[in-house]
């Protein structure tokens, strides 16, 4: 019996996420580390100038070298950027950033594929399922049954509202309005 032990980095717009698993010998999948950082990695960004800032990224390289310690030298390691790196102006030179500081390459993953990894990893034995993914730069509608059927994503997460408007109680209906629209 081999045991294959597999690396799947999330990387989005407010949190980076850090799953370790392998399969039973019956095929099951059993987890066995799930860490969540806030490296913020969309800090800053605003929709004139959506780049993203130095700080953000050395944040995010220090929370990745983190999580390469905790999963030693594990060969199959997926690291996936999210919405931010979509809209990044300055994606590639961000990829190569983190590549250079941690020897992660990421994968910037299309919206259809984050909508789908967020309706099969929150899926379990039920008929059919409705899952809403709210991240920090976008969130992601699902339904489906045994397989995700319909999928939309939309470019409005917590960290660009508020990058956007900063909003106080006075304030809200404006990021309430622009929701709407």
């Amino acid at each position: 019996y081999l045991l294959i032990m597999y690396a799947i980095i999330d990387i989005g717009t407010n949190s980076t996420f850090l799953l370790v698993s392998h399969l039973s010998n019956n095929c099951h999948l059993i987890i066995d580390k799930n860490i969540q950082n806030q490296a913020r990695i969309g800090k800053g960004i605003n929709e004139s100038d959506f780049n993203i800032q130095e700080p953000s990224l050395k944040k995010c390289a220090d929370v990745l070298l983190e999580y390469k310690s905790a999963i030693g030298f594990m060969e199959n390691v997926h690291v996936m950027g999210t919405h931010v790196f979509r809209k990044a102006l300055n994606r590639d030179w961000a990829i190569d950033y983190l590549f250079q500081k941690t020897g992660f390459k990421v994968n910037v993953i299309t919206e259809e594929e984050e909508a789908t990894y967020s309706f099969m990893g929150a899926k379990e034995e039920i008929e059919r399922y409705k899952v809403l993914d709210i991240g920090g730069g976008s969130c992601e509608l699902s339904v489906g049954g045994k397989e995700s059927e319909a999928r939309f994503s939309m470019p409005i997460g917590a960290v660009s509202l508020y990058e956007k408007f900063k909003p106080t109680y006075s304030t809200i209906s404006k990021v309430f309005s622009y929701i709407d629209s």
